[in-house]
Protein backbone atom coordinates (compact mmCIF):
# COMPACT_ATOMS: atom_id res chain seq x y z
CA UNK A 1 0.00 0.00 0.00
CA UNK A 2 1.50 3.64 -0.49
CA UNK A 3 1.92 6.12 1.65
CA UNK A 4 -1.24 7.92 0.34
CA UNK A 5 -2.76 4.80 0.71
CA UNK A 6 -2.22 4.23 4.17
CA UNK A 7 -3.28 7.74 4.86
CA UNK A 8 -7.05 7.42 2.98
CA UNK A 9 -7.03 4.41 4.99
CA UNK A 10 -6.19 6.17 8.70
CA UNK A 11 -9.44 8.99 6.69
CA UNK A 12 -11.41 6.06 6.42
CA UNK A 13 -11.16 4.37 9.75
CA UNK A 14 -11.48 7.76 11.65
CA UNK A 15 -14.71 8.15 9.40
CA UNK A 16 -16.04 5.06 10.74
CA UNK A 17 -14.85 5.37 14.83
CA UNK A 18 -16.49 8.52 14.68
CA UNK A 19 -19.60 7.39 13.58
CA UNK A 20 -19.61 4.27 15.96
CA UNK A 21 -18.65 6.43 18.45
CA UNK A 22 -15.42 4.72 19.51
CA UNK A 23 -13.26 7.27 20.69
CA UNK A 24 -10.29 5.23 21.91
CA UNK A 25 -10.01 4.49 18.29
CA UNK A 26 -10.14 7.95 17.31
CA UNK A 27 -7.96 9.07 19.20
CA UNK A 28 -5.41 6.26 18.55
CA UNK A 29 -4.89 8.21 14.87
CA UNK A 30 -4.15 11.67 16.68
CA UNK A 31 -0.68 12.70 17.81
CA UNK A 32 0.93 13.51 21.42
CA UNK A 33 1.79 16.42 19.77
CA UNK A 34 -1.55 17.17 18.05
CA UNK A 35 -3.00 21.40 17.54
CA UNK A 36 -5.43 23.16 15.76
CA UNK A 37 -6.91 25.87 14.57
CA UNK A 38 -9.01 26.43 17.67
CA UNK A 39 -6.14 25.36 19.84
CA UNK A 40 -7.19 22.36 21.01
CA UNK A 41 -4.24 19.60 21.92
CA UNK A 42 -4.73 15.71 22.18
CA UNK A 43 -6.44 16.66 25.42
CA UNK A 44 -8.69 18.69 24.48
CA UNK A 45 -10.09 16.33 21.99
CA UNK A 46 -10.58 13.46 24.31
CA UNK A 47 -12.82 15.31 26.42
CA UNK A 48 -14.37 17.38 23.15
CA UNK A 49 -14.78 13.74 21.79
CA UNK A 50 -16.43 12.67 25.01
CA UNK A 51 -19.10 15.69 25.02
CA UNK A 52 -20.01 15.28 21.36
CA UNK A 53 -20.34 11.61 21.75
CA UNK A 54 -22.85 12.05 24.89
CA UNK A 55 -24.87 14.77 23.26
CA UNK A 56 -25.44 12.63 19.62
CA UNK A 57 -27.67 9.72 19.02
CA UNK A 58 -26.22 9.24 15.58
CA UNK A 59 -23.50 10.79 13.38
CA UNK A 60 -22.94 10.25 10.16
CA UNK A 61 -19.55 11.63 8.36
CA UNK A 62 -19.67 11.76 4.15
CA UNK A 63 -16.03 13.00 3.58
CA UNK A 64 -15.25 14.12 -0.70
CA UNK A 65 -12.80 16.20 -2.91
CA UNK A 66 -9.69 14.09 -0.63
CA UNK A 67 -6.26 15.35 -1.69
CA UNK A 68 -3.48 14.07 -0.21
CA UNK A 69 0.61 16.30 -0.67
CA UNK A 70 3.00 14.31 0.46
CA UNK A 71 6.12 16.59 2.08
CA UNK A 72 8.88 14.42 3.51
CA UNK A 73 8.11 13.07 6.77
CA UNK A 74 4.41 15.18 7.10
CA UNK A 75 1.03 14.69 4.43
CA UNK A 76 -1.20 17.36 4.00
CA UNK A 77 -4.32 16.42 3.45
CA UNK A 78 -7.69 18.49 1.86
CA UNK A 79 -11.12 17.43 2.05
CA UNK A 80 -14.83 18.61 2.46
CA UNK A 81 -16.45 16.66 5.24
CA UNK A 82 -20.33 17.10 5.70
CA UNK A 83 -21.24 15.91 9.32
CA UNK A 84 -25.34 14.94 10.35
CA UNK A 85 -26.41 14.74 13.80
CA UNK A 86 -29.02 14.01 15.63
CA UNK A 87 -30.18 13.94 19.57
CA UNK A 88 -32.38 11.20 20.70
CA UNK A 89 -36.25 12.03 19.48
CA UNK A 90 -34.87 13.95 16.04
CA UNK A 91 -33.93 13.35 13.20
CA UNK A 92 -30.65 14.40 11.40
CA UNK A 93 -29.72 17.98 10.68
CA UNK A 94 -26.38 18.97 9.14
CA UNK A 95 -23.36 20.70 11.00
CA UNK A 96 -22.23 23.48 9.57
CA UNK A 97 -21.72 26.60 11.44
CA UNK A 98 -20.06 29.06 9.77
CA UNK A 99 -19.47 29.49 5.81
CA UNK A 100 -16.36 27.07 4.94
CA UNK A 101 -16.77 24.76 8.16
CA UNK A 102 -16.93 21.72 6.36
CA UNK A 103 -13.45 22.56 4.49
CA UNK A 104 -10.85 20.72 6.41
CA UNK A 105 -6.86 21.29 5.80
CA UNK A 106 -5.28 18.12 8.01
CA UNK A 107 -0.98 17.37 8.20
CA UNK A 108 -0.41 14.29 9.34
CA UNK A 109 3.26 13.52 10.89
CA UNK A 110 4.98 10.10 10.46
CA UNK A 111 5.73 8.67 14.05
CA UNK A 112 7.29 5.60 14.58
CA UNK A 113 6.46 4.19 11.62
CA UNK A 114 2.57 5.13 11.63
CA UNK A 115 0.94 8.41 9.94
CA UNK A 116 -0.79 10.31 12.91
CA UNK A 117 -2.97 13.70 13.15
CA UNK A 118 -0.33 16.62 13.97
CA UNK A 119 -2.17 19.56 13.05
CA UNK A 120 -6.09 20.50 11.82
CA UNK A 121 -7.47 23.60 10.64
CA UNK A 122 -10.51 24.60 9.07
CA UNK A 123 -9.20 27.35 6.19
CA UNK A 124 -10.77 29.40 3.78
CA UNK A 125 -9.97 28.26 0.49
CA UNK A 126 -11.38 27.12 -2.72
CA UNK A 127 -10.37 23.37 -4.28
CA UNK A 128 -9.41 23.74 -7.88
Amino acid sequence: LSEEGKIKRIISRGEKAIERRDLATCISFISAQYLDSFGNDRRSLIFLGEKIFKQYQDIFIHIESLSVELKGGLAEVKFIARVMVSRPGETGKCLSVEKGSERFMVTFRKEEGKWKVYRAEIPEYRFD
